[in-house]
């Protein structure tokens, strides 16, 4: 059951991969963006650390995580992506379809391989993933 949480785990952010740059960018504006904040109690609380600016300074730790999170998993699939591009150039094809929305029976048909390799090596790739992940401490067991 575990291992399956994993792998589904792995898939999710195999399949976020492509989005990552625009999500790291939606992170980053919702640091920015400050709270409604009335100017003249603002200036009234200088140099006093009050409720909402902790509850900011939380939000923006919080998120800057979650950036740094997102960018190991972006360097990790990157790495192996340019691996499996030298060694491997079958996986490597199914896999940029993959993140190009094509389903499985396409990219059979486009790349002329059998229904359960195609499935076996994206398979394969999840897996050394999640191995990796697992390596680098960003899935904990």
């Amino acid at each position: 059951m575990r291992v399956k949480k994993i792998l589904n785990y792995a898939k999710s952010k195999v399949s976020e991969y492509p989005r990552i740059d625009s999500i790291v960018e939606c992170l980053e504006l919702k640091k920015d963006i400050p709270n409604n904040v009335d100017v003249n109690s603002f200036i009234r609380s200088k140099n006093k650390v009050n409720r909402t600016v902790e509850s900011q300074a939380i939000k923006n730790i919080n998120i800057d995580k979650k950036i740094e999170e997102y960018k190991k998993w972006q360097s990790l699939i990157k790495k192996e992506l340019d691996l499996i591009k030298n060694t491997d150039l079958d996986t490597f094809n199914i896999v940029n379809s993959r993140f190009s929305g094509a389903t499985f029976e396409k990219i059979e048909n486009e790349l002329f391989i059998g229904d359960r390799t195609v499935k076996r090596l994206y398979n394969d790739f999840i897996i050394e993933i999640s191995f990796l992940a697992i390596k680098n401490g960003l899935i904990h067991i």
